[in-house]
């Protein structure tokens, strides 16, 4: 019984840190564009932006096979 109301007590430590986690990879994908689009120069900042999404978002697409295959 005193386990439990333990865990219970400090639950709020996994949401505070969901939220931070969260919160850290939506700051990190808003700022990846900004970033990218400096990196790359005038002449062909559109193909290496389009390029880039186009790759991350093959990359979103196959992790979950990737997974399967792994585990």
């Amino acid at each position: 019984m005193r386990s439990q109301q333990s865990i219970l007590e400090h639950a709020w430590i996994t949401v505070v840190l969901a939220n931070v986690g969260k919160f850290g990879i939506s700051a990190a994908f808003a700022i990846i564009y900004v970033w990218s689009s400096e990196l790359f120069p005038t002449l062909v900042r559109h193909s290496g932006i389009g390029s880039s999404s186009m790759v991350g978002i093959v990359g979103t697409i196959l992790s979950p096979y990737t997974m399967e295959l792994v585990g």
